[in-house]
């Protein structure tokens, strides 16, 4: 489940009665489309950056998605609402594993941003846990770590651009076609 930033846009009231002067609801709807996704690709760069890499699996995965009517009612928001979510969206070839498969890094990224508990590991298969290429034994305690919070990092470091970002994202399907607007 990835992570879900709160865009806020200012001033975006009087930037909606605007849109819908336009012609129709289907180019005011392709014009918000585009504004949200323009601040979602900058979330999903943001957070990339944001991220610790030590293979790069958790960066590729990285993305941003449009959530469905069903989807987004599971989270509050209208159905004829434009949402989008940022961060580990895509399957990726994970290496770490002896047998690598394409896998979600949801989970990871859950635990870098909430933290982990304390908690004991127990290898799989009766086989041994191994640390820096030495066997310890079948199972270990881990004592856990604190969560970063790299959500709430990457939307502070967003919410001033945001508008701009939106705006920018909106003119550009405008100028597309042929609406000419003082944004």
């Amino acid at each position: 489940m990835p992570l879900h930033f709160n865009l806020e846009l200012i001033g975006y009231e009087e930037f909606q009665k605007g849109l819908q002067q336009l012609q129709g609801t289907l180019l005011n709807n392709k014009a918000q489309r585009s504004g949200v996704r323009e601040i979602a690709k900058e979330g999903k760069e943001q957070l990339k950056a944001a991220l610790p890499s030590k293979t790069g699996v958790l960066q590729e995965s990285i993305g941003y998605k449009t959530l469905s009517k069903k989807r987004k009612s599971t989270i509050g928001a209208m159905s004829d609402d434009i949402v989008m979510e940022v961060g580990a969206t895509r399957k990726v070839l994970d290496t770490r594993m002896k047998k690598p498969k394409k896998r979600h890094q949801t989970f990871i990224l859950r635990f870098l941003n909430r933290g982990v508990g304390l908690h004991r590991i127990t290898a799989k298969n009766s086989e041994s846990l191994w640390v820096n290429g030495r066997p310890i034994g079948r199972t270990a305690l881990h004592k856990g770590f604190s969560g970063k919070n790299y959500s709430s990092q990457v939307n502070q470091r967003l919410k001033p651009k945001m508008q701009g970002l939106f705006v920018k994202g909106a003119a550009n399907v405008l100028r597309k076609h042929g609406v000419k607007a003082s944004l």
